[in-house]
């Protein structure tokens, strides 16, 4: 279900009421204070000030694509002031974690095709040496020779 249009730019609603629409048993809902444990806060005092600071690393984990979206609020009154660091990912493999799930399998797929330009060429240069031996290197033969070198080039910036 998506919550999101309920809550945005909709007048109708209080804080309170904006809050009550992330369901708390869908771990939608996560309370930045003291009195909830998970959260890892803890009241400082700081020049007299009470602060609540709140640090711990969070891992939601999805079975497939999603849209993510995060609102902080404070109804109590007296506004927020926070400092975050928000890390996403995909999984904790080489190959997935730093990709977006529109990216999955591209480097896979540089790789293969830069090893098989490099065997090709490979192929080409063992073909032209023996070819030059025996005077019959063509001009066509090295301007092929010359594409496939650029086309390995070519995927080492990409």
């Amino acid at each position: 279900k998506n919550q999101w249009p309920s809550v945005y730019k909709n007048s109708s609603k209080n804080c309170w009421s904006k809050e009550a629409v992330a369901a708390n048993g869908n771990n939608q809902l996560f309370n930045l204070t003291h009195g909830f444990v998970l959260s890892g806060c803890q009241v400082v005092d700081v020049n007299g000030i009470n602060y609540t600071d709140c640090q711990k690393k969070l891992n939601f984990h999805s079975a497939r694509e999603r849209w993510w979206f995060l609102a902080a609020s404070n109804c109590r009154g007296g506004g927020i002031t926070l400092e975050y660091k928000i890390k996403m990912s995909n999984g904790n493999s080489l190959w997935r974690k730093q990709f977006s799930a529109n990216q999955i399998g591209i480097l896979e797929v540089h790789i293969l095709s830069v090893l098989l330009f490099v065997i090709v060429l490979g192929v080409c240069i063992y073909f032209a040496y023996y070819l030059k031996r025996r005077h019959l290197l063509h001009s066509s033969y090295q301007m092929l020779m010359v594409s496939i070198g650029t086309e390995v080039l070519g995927h080492f910036f990409l």
